[in-house]
């Protein structure tokens, strides 16, 4: 069985098959039996025993959020319902199942494409806006609309997220300025006041920088 070993000193003197990591860190193999006596020897400061990792986790990491509590009707029935969730990404795959309502049909009410040519939103320079309607007749290229946001607004707004109700609103951004997240977070915003609908607006991004001012 293998184990995980902190350690100090001269490891490799114990015998057992080892692979050094660092110098604080090794990977141990050795009878469970074994692994009960690592503490005597002065070299072992702890260890653990190996764990088997799955990246098939969503069930799990929706209880672990307590997020179904929050979702079922004996719960406190909140699923997003009657609030638009905005997303300033790379897109969204507009065909993808998980953004479809009970009734099969998209919920994604509004599109902001900024590196596409056509008519941008109301005041505006620049890009092609959708509405619900053309992006429910199919109207919009689904090319180069996937990747990191859909992921995003899937674990958000998906119809196995935490919000499945929720009506959604997406900007793909031509750029990651700070320009261009402003121009984003504002369309969102009117789509949502066009609506009468509260909003949350995710953004996957960050930046470290040092703000220039007069002194």
């Amino acid at each position: 069985m293998e184990y995980i070993i902190k350690y100090t000193g001269d490891i490799l003197s114990l015998g057992y098959p080892t692979e050094l990591l660092d110098a604080q860190f090794a990977i141990m193999e050795l009878e469970a039996r074994a692994a009960g006596r690592l503490l005597e020897y002065q070299q072992v400061s702890s260890y653990e025993p190996a764990r088997h990792l799955s990246c098939l986790m969503a069930d799990r990491s929706l209880e672990a959020a307590c997020i179904p509590p929050v979702q079922r009707k004996n719960g406190l029935g909140l699923t997003g319902q009657g609030v638009l969730i905005g997303f300033v990404d790379s897109g969204l795959d507009l065909n993808h199942p998980e953004f479809l309502g009970e009734d099969g049909n998209t919920r994604v009410v509004a599109l902001w494409d900024m590196t596409a040519e056509g008519t941008p939103p109301p005041g505006f320079l620049h890009g092609a806006a959708y509405t619900g309607e053309e992006i429910a007749a199919g109207l919009v290229s689904p090319a180069g609309q996937s990747g990191h946001g859909t992921a995003v607004a899937a674990i958000a707004a998906g119809r196995s997220g935490a919000a499945p109700g929720a009506s959604i609103a997406a900007v793909k951004l031509s750029s990651a300025r700070t320009t261009d997240i402003m121009r984003a977070v504002k369309y969102l915003l009117d789509q949502a006041e066009e609506r009468g609908m509260p909003c949350v607006i995710n953004l996957s991004y960050a930046v470290s920088y040092t703000l220039l001012s007069r002194r």
